[in-house]
């Protein structure tokens, strides 16, 4: 299994552009995965059930890999 690297701290000014990026969208719902220490954290702003959120991540994953 592999282990998640820790994001050097100069990367958070690029955090809170993103974040507050998407706070100008008016989005729904936001999904928010973060890493700090090395450790993957993951957020949502509103309950939307295990099989939204997979699906989502999917799509995510499916727009990572062929970008």
């Amino acid at each position: 299994m592999s282990t998640v690297k820790a994001i050097k701290s100069h990367y958070t000014n690029d955090a809170n552009e993103v974040l507050a990026e998407a706070m100008e969208q008016g989005f729904e719902v936001v999904v928010v995965l973060g890493l700090k220490d090395g450790n993957l954290n993951i957020r949502r702003s509103a309950m939307i059930s295990r099989l939204q959120l997979l699906g989502a991540i999917e799509e995510a994953k499916h727009h990572v890999l062929e970008n």
